[in-house]
């Protein structure tokens, strides 16, 4: 694939078209990913194929938030950048903070995308709510019951099992020597 070469700004072209064609949508058809996505890539089928999943229907949809999480991780920008989009994209009241459903949802889209285009086994959504609540209260460091910006980025700097998993699988250097 050809993802580095795209900005976050292409990016946030994506999600405007998202919010202007597809406002209440959570998942997409190959279609609409690939009227959303086509600027991004040449060809975006086999991007959509690694994301998708089959629904019960036996249809192949793409989550939207998976796909925007793996866009902005494979992009050229600092790692700083990419870190304030997926907590932009994700603070879902505009509070300006994230909530504790906020970041398990964040860790669910950001997570499992990064094992599917890995090739790792996907995590359940039940083990991630875990994960994501029990990092909550360690992210949270001034106890209001909110992530702010400041705190998530921070948190992703310190952890180093994050840094060496981003590092591998997106190339994605998080720490600065």
């Amino acid at each position: 694939f050809q993802l580095r070469q795209n900005k976050l700004k292409d990016i946030y072209e994506c999600l405007e078209t998202i919010n202007e064609n597809f406002p209440a949508q959570n998942f997409f058809e190959y279609s609409e990913f690939d009227e959303v996505f086509g600027p991004l890539l040449p060809d975006t089928e086999p991007m959509f194929n690694y994301i998708c999943e089959e629904t019960k229907d036996n249809i192949l949809m793409a989550e939207i938030y998976e796909a925007l999480s793996c866009f902005s991780l494979f992009t050229s920008n600092s790692f700083e950048e990419k870190a304030k989009f997926l907590f932009h994209i994700f603070d879902f009241d505009h509070s300006g903070n994230l909530q504790p459903k906020e970041l398990v949802l964040t860790f669910q889209a950001v997570l499992r995308v990064l094992c599917k285009v890995a090739g790792l086994p996907i995590p359940s959504f039940e083990v991630l709510e875990m994960l994501a609540t029990n990092c909550f209260y360690k992210i949270d460091r001034d106890l209001s019951n909110s992530i702010e910006f400041d705190e998530f980025y921070k948190w992703t700097l310190d952890n180093l099992d994050l840094q060496e998993f981003l590092l591998k699988y997106t190339g994605s250097q998080t720490i600065s020597f």
